[in-house]
């Protein structure tokens, strides 16, 4: 007998007007040609939120950032304080053994050139001192994105977004300290205990958050 033509297999995909063979339609829900996630897993694409890069991804229902609370707030500032009132002391130590240095050399018959180098030293050491008060807030916030009092409690400043900080946020937040700490700093506490994000007026007028790093 004569035996039929050997034919071969059809290919994918199938002529004009036919059918390819079960199993072999291209997966639904997905561009053909496109990696597919693995059976179970959701497909990302059209209708799934999309999260920015670099943003922080939370759990559905939890809040976007662990914000700091009152308490931990108030010991920052007092270990802040601390360590200002430390500085302070030094630099101001140093200021009153110059400035008893100078009276010494100006009580002195040749000691008018001395007093004057020594009083020149003295005025320097009080720009410092002011310069260390009054940049000490918005310097280590820019830069550090916490102030020392913060760090060692595992705080951080950062934009509404989770971002870290710059300098106009940071010199912002220290400026709005003279409203926030009216009546004894009561303004700023109020404001921390009753906002949702434990935000005082700095935070608010910068749009910042203070958030727990651990």
């Amino acid at each position: 007998m004569d035996q039929p033509p050997y034919q071969q297999p059809s290919q994918y995909p199938p002529q004009s007007g036919q059918y390819p063979p079960p199993g072999q339609y291209p997966p639904q829900g997905a561009p053909y040609g496109q990696p597919q996630a693995p059976y179970g897993q959701p497909q990302a694409g059209y209708g799934q939120p999309q999260v920015p890069y670099g943003q922080p991804q939370v759990p559905y229902g939890q809040p976007a950032l662990p914000y700091a609370g009152l308490g931990l707030r108030i010991v920052a500032a007092l270990i802040d304080a601390v360590i200002l009132g430390v500085v302070d002391g030094i630099v101001f130590a140093i200021i009153g053994a110059v400035v008893a240095g100078a009276a010494a050399a100006a009580s002195s018959d040749n000691g008018s050139a001395g007093a004057g180098i020594l009083g020149l030293l003295a005025a320097l050491l009080y720009l410092v001192l002011f310069v260390v008060s009054i940049g000490y807030f918005p310097f280590m916030e820019a830069t550090q994105g916490a102030t020392f009092g913060k760090k060692i409690l595992g705080m951080r400043v950062v934009k509404l977004d989770g971002s870290p900080i710059g300098w106009g946020e940071a010199i912002l937040r220290f400026l709005l300290r003279i409203v926030d700490n009216f009546f004894f700093g009561i303004v700023g506490l109020i404001c921390i205990a009753a906002t949702d994000r434990q935000q005082r007026v700095g935070d608010m007028v910068a749009k910042t958050l203070v958030i727990k790093t651990r």
